[in-house]
Order: structure tokens, then C-alpha cells, then sequence
């Protein structure tokens, strides 16, 4: 078994990183008795990162602005293109220093069927992908109309 934490330093690409951070981290919720596990693999982008929560019966994807909530703004007025693109609920947040917005694959039971593991991190990988290439298209357009 590969440790997630080993697996930089073997050369491995980020997105063969982030696959194996996933499957260890639906390791440890399935051994465990916690609600939820939170997988944080994120961009270098200083305006958004991305997290990947297990929990029970969802999975799901988040964009979380923790810097510039003026951004923050706009990726909310793109809250339903992002559910349309991802095929999944959003719960939208705004917190204190941060807000963002969670996306949530439902009815994905991670603690009774680990034959779905890789269905379920699967999606989480392609969903990760999708979103962060619609938030660099969001913050291209943003900046496009800011510098105007």
C-alpha cells in the first residue's frame, strides 16, 4: 500500500497524488466512527482551493474563496452553472473569512459498499478537475472585466 504522504516524492503526478490521498482518507472513515473526513487537496491558487469530503452517504467537491470575498460574490452569481456542470447539489457558504460553495454527490453509502470506492473517488477527481477549470475561467473573465 502507498502512504498518501510518500507518494510526492515518488514523482507521481498531482492527479495520481490526489487519488491516493482519497482512497487512504476512505480508508480511515471506514475504520473509524466520524461523521465526515475532509481530503484536502487544493490548488496553488491563492484565491480558491479545493476540498474533497467523504461523508456519510455524499461525497462532494467544494470551491472555498478564503481571501477576497468580492470574488467570493462572483463565484456565487455562478452557483448554478457550477450545480449543472458538476451534476450535483450546491450548499453555498459565507463564513467569517471565507465563502464558497459545496457541491454533493448523494445516496453514496462510503462506510456499507467499499466496492464503490472508486466509483465515488472517481467522481470526486473528474468533479475537482471540472470545477477548477470553471473557477480559472471565472476569475479570467473577472479580472478581464476589472481591468477594464
Amino acid at each position: 500500500m502507498i502512504v498518501a504522504g510518500a507518494v510526492g516524492s515518488l514523482g507521481f503526478s498531482e492527479r495520481a497524488r490526489a487519488s491516493a490521498s482519497a482512497w487512504a482518507g476512505a480508508r480511515r472513515f471506514a475504520s473509524t466512527k466520524a461523521r465526515s473526513e475532509w481530503l484536502n487537496e487544493h490548488t496553488d491558487d491563492e484565491c480558491s482551493f479545493f476540498l474533497v469530503e467523504i461523508e456519510v452517504r455524499r461525497i462532494g467537491v467544494e470551491v472555498c474563496v478564503s481571501s477576497d470575498k468580492e470574488f467570493g460574490k462572483v463565484v456565487f452569481d455562478h452557483q448554478e452553472e457550477l450545480e449543472q456542470l458538476l451534476g450535483a447539489k450546491d450548499e453555498p457558504y459565507d463564513a467569517k473569512k471565507s465563502c464558497g460553495i459545496r457541491f454533493y454527490r448523494e445516496n453514496c453509502d462510503v462506510k456499507g459498499k467499499p466496492e464503490m470506492w472508486g466509483d465515488y473517488i472517481a467522481w470526486q477527481l473528474h468533479a475537482a478537475v471540472l470545477l477548477r477549470e470553471a473557477i480559472i475561467d471565472i476569475d479570467k473573465a473577472y479580472l478581464a472585466e476589472t481591468d477594464e
